[in-house]
C-alpha cells in the first residue's frame, strides 16, 4: 500500500492531487463550522426587497 502512494508522491501531480484532496477533506470536516447558518434559514424572497 505504500509503494503506489510514494510513487504518487515523486510526481508533481500525485502531489499537488493528495494535497487538493487533502484540502477539501479539511473543509468538508469544517463545513459546519465555516458556514454555521443552514440552507433552510435563507430568505430568498427577502433578498429581492428594496432595503429598508
Amino acid at each position: 500500500m505504500t509503494e503506489p502512494l510514494v510513487r504518487m508522491i515523486r510526481k508533481p501531480q500525485g502531489a499537488i492531487g493528495i494535497v487538493l484532496l487533502a484540502v477539501l477533506a479539511v473543509v468538508c470536516l469544517l463545513g459546519p463550522w465555516l458556514a454555521p447558518y443552514g440552507p433552510e434559514k435563507m430568505d430568498l424572497l427577502g433578498r429581492f426587497r428594496a432595503p429598508g
